[in-house]
This record gives C-alpha cells, sequence and structure tokens, in this order.
C-alpha cells in the first residue's frame, strides 16, 4: 500500500471514530433530558394526591401580614440531614438547592422547602418567584397563570423582576391560547379561559376567544351569556355569531360521522387494524409511527409514556402545561405537549395538542386518536372493509 493510501485510510479511521464518538455523546445527552422531564411528569400526577393528603395551604402572597405557617414535618420533609441544615436559612445556596430539586421534579422536597421559609421571608421575591414556578410545574396552567397575575397586580417583585415575570405570563398565556386554538381542543380552551375572563372581564380578546369555544361544543347559550359583556353592535361578535349559525347549517345537512362522503375522487382510504370490539390506526408524530386506538368519544388526542419517551428523544416537545380533562376511566391531570406534525393518511396537521396519559394508562395500543383531530375531516368507518375514509373539509 502506497503512503498516499494509508494517510487516506487513517484519515477515514479518524472520521468515523469522530463522527461515532458525536453521535453517541448526542444520543447520551437525549437520555438525561428524557430521563429528566420523564421523572417530572410521573412525580407531576402523584402531586396533587399528595396535596389533597395535607391540610389545605395558602400560598405566599396570601400569607402577607400572617405569622403563621404550616407544619413542614410529613412525607415531603427533606429526609437529608446535612441537606436540612443547609437549608435553615434563606439565601442564595439555599434557593438553588431548591430549584434544583424543582428541576428534578422533586416537589415534595420543593413545598416542604417553601413551607419552611414562609413564615420569615413571605415577601422575599426570590421565594416568591419559586413558589409560582412550584405551582406551574404542579398545577394546571390557567390556575398558576392566576397565580402569576397576582404576583404581578400584589406589585411585591423589583422592577426588574416584575417586568421579566409580565413578558414570560403573557408568553405562556399566549402559547396555550394558540396551540389550544389551533388544535381545536375546545373543551380544554374554555377550560383554561374562564379563570382568566374572571380576572379581566372587559379583555374583548378573552371574550371572543371563550365565547367561540363555547359554541364550538355547541354551547350557544353559554356563547350568548359570554358576548353580553360585549356592547349590542361589537363587530367581532356579530362575525363569530354570522360563522356559527353557517357552520350550523351545514352541521344539520352533514354529520362529522358522514354517511353521503363526496365523490370517490375526493376521498382517501386509511387501512384500520381490529383491536377486540374498537379500531387501530397509524398515526405519524413528527417522524414517528404510532398505532392509535380510533376514540370517537375522545375529545382529545393522546399518547402513552412509551411514544412519549420515542418522541422526546429526537425532537424536544414544548409542553404547554398540565390541564384537568375528563376520560372514560375518570378525570386526570395530564401534561399537553405540541406536535408539530400529525399526518393521518394522505393529510398532514399542523401544531396539534396532544396529552400524555399517566402511568397508570392500561391498554397495548400507543394511544387514542380523538375528536380534536377526526373533527378536522368529514369521515366514515367501513367496518366491512375496516378502513376509514376521509374527506377534507371545506
Amino acid at each position: 500500500m502506497s503512503r498516499y493510501a494509508q494517510l487516506v485510510t487513517l484519515a477515514l479511521l479518524c472520521s468515523v471514530a469522530l463522527n461515532g464518538y458525536l453521535l453517541l455523546d448526542n444520543i447520551e445527552s437525549a437520555d438525561a433530558a428524557l430521563a429528566e422531564q420523564e421523572l417530572a411528569l410521573e412525580t407531576s400526577e402523584s402531586h396533587a394526591e399528595q396535596r389533597r393528603a395535607r391540610a389545605p395551604q395558602t400560598t405566599l402572597s396570601q400569607q402577607s401580614g400572617s405569622s403563621n405557617t404550616p407544619d413542614s414535618q410529613g412525607s415531603s420533609s427533606v429526609s437529608d440531614t446535612a441537606t436540612t441544615a443547609v437549608m435553615t436559612e434563606l439565601n442564595s445556596e439555599s434557593i438553588s438547592q431548591a430549584r434544583a430539586w424543582l428541576a428534578a421534579g422533586e416537589y415534595g422536597n420543593v413545598e416542604a422547602f417553601i413551607q419552611r421559609m414562609s413564615r420569615e421571608h413571605f415577601d422575599n421575591p426570590d421565594l416568591l418567584l419559586l413558589e409560582a414556578d412550584w405551582l406551574l410545574a404542579t398545577q394546571p396552567l390557567s390556575l398558576a397563570l392566576t397565580h402569576f397575575y397576582g404576583l404581578l397586580d400584589d406589585n411585591v417583585l423589583p422592577a426588574d423582576q416584575q417586568e421579566v415575570l409580565a413578558t414570560r405570563v403573557e408568553s405562556l398565556r399566549d402559547e396555550a391560547i394558540r396551540a389550544l386554538y389551533e388544535g381545536h381542543e375546545w373543551d380544554m380552551l374554555a377550560q383554561f379561559i374562564e379563570p382568566l375572563f374572571q380576572l379581566f372581564p372587559t379583555d374583548r380578546s378573552l371574550i371572543l376567544l371563550l365565547a367561540e369555544s363555547y359554541a364550538q361544543q355547541q354551547k350557544y347559550i353559554l356563547m350568548e351569556d359570554t358576548l353580553a359583556s360585549l356592547p349590542p353592535d361589537h363587530p367581532g361578535a356579530e362575525k363569530l355569531r354570522s360563522r356559527m349559525q353557517t357552520a350550523q347549517t351545514e352541521n344539520n345537512n352533514e354529520d362529522t360521522f358522514d354517511n353521503s362522503l363526496p365523490d370517490k375522487t375526493l376521498t382517501s382510504r386509511v387501512s384500520l387494524e381490529k383491536y377486540g370490539e374498537h379500531y387501530l390506526v397509524d398515526v405519524n408524530m413528527q417522524g414517528t409511527d404510532t398505532k392509535l386506538l380510533l376514540d370517537t368519544g375522545a375529545s382529545s388526542t393522546a399518547i402513552n409514556r412509551d411514544v412519549y419517551r420515542r418522541l422526546q428523544r429526537f425532537n424536544r416537545l414544548q409542553m404547554l402545561g398540565l390541564f384537568d380533562v375528563n376520560t372514560a376511566g375518570g378525570p386526570i391531570r395530564a401534561p399537553l405537549v405540541r406536535i408539530e406534525s400529525l399526518t393521518l393518511g394522505p393529510y398532514t396537521l399542523k401544531d396539534v395538542g396532544v396529552l400524555v396519559l399517566p402511568r397508570t394508562f392500561s391498554g397495548n395500543n400507543d394511544g387514542l386518536l380523538g375528536m380534536n383531530v377526526l373533527k378536522q375531516f368529514r369521515f366514515q368507518l367501513d367496518q366491512d372493509k375496516a378502513e376509514l375514509v376521509l374527506a377534507a373539509r371545506n
């Protein structure tokens, strides 16, 4: 072998080794990030039950002027003796430790720390912000935002922190509204806006969004009650009424579950797999193949933890917050994540909100395909051929 060939071979070997190292590093980083977020998801599910087992507590912003503090003993207290000694006073080190617990999903430790420090430091800005982030991680997004707005109204933070918090709150609110609206999650959108509407009863954008979320669920009395907050001749209200009247007329002429779909050239057929009394359908989410249970009784689309891990490994999913939703198995509190693309047959939907089911979810399928996706089509179930017939809505 010539000297030139030897040099080329050596260079190729070095390149392969370097690429392998970088790939391994990326996989390990993704696994670490996934493990951290998975822990946070699991902890948030059990946290609500842990809180119900304790006596009711108030937040720091509600304690101003009070010397009473909840007992910090119990299952959520810090167990490590050395750590407890460090956490007996509020300083940058103890706040950093509490923040580390929060990032790791150790919400019981964070709650115990807040309770312990609240007696002497109920108006400390760092402690108030820690509590706000803890609520954001453990409570429904609407409740956490209500608390954030309370902090802003109390004006207890330094001007720079006040400005940062205000920007963050608006971003959280707008992102959630956009995802729920574009994902046709009308029930969750209404639940999200209702407490905000109580805080801002004259906000016309919230009024119109809440009214439309009711109308999309065919709750027209609630729609009109909400629109009553606007002037009688408000153009947005009139436009919404007109749109809903047109949609209602179309719905009377054609069901969502349609027995008279358009010509075959305008429809697509998606193969289904029999699953007991139900059917599974192939759905691709951001390049990841899944088999979801076709469930016309579910208002939302949901995935199990295994699918979430697969998606999270290659796509850093945006978590919009926790939401309380009703399911066939009862009410659950679940994280809502944004899926950038969801493909069903030849159709691709953008920015779909998908719930991550609790660990207790039983089933061998990857999740549920709910009406927030199916309602975007005229569809028909052909049981003889085990096919889902889809037609795009005008």
